[in-house]
């Protein structure tokens, strides 16, 4: 299995779908943090958040309004 960083799947698939949002009618994505205890996957760990991709998220959504 290819393990792609957390943080570079994050902007890959926000980018996705910001592309897609007018073709294909998407008007909201939600990101869920779950919390698995360890870095694996997600962008907090018990109300911390895991710096690179929690940096993609924030980065992303600020760069990206579509307002």
């Amino acid at each position: 299995m290819i393990r792609i960083p957390i943080a570079n799947y994050i902007t890959t698939q926000l980018g996705e779908f910001y592309a897609a949002r007018r073709s294909h009618n998407i008007q909201a994505v939600m990101y869920y943090v779950l919390d698995s205890g360890n870095s694996m996957c997600g962008i907090m760990i018990n109300g911390a958040p895991l710096s690179a991709p929690y940096a993609a998220f924030t980065g992303f959504t600020a760069a990206h309004a579509d307002v």
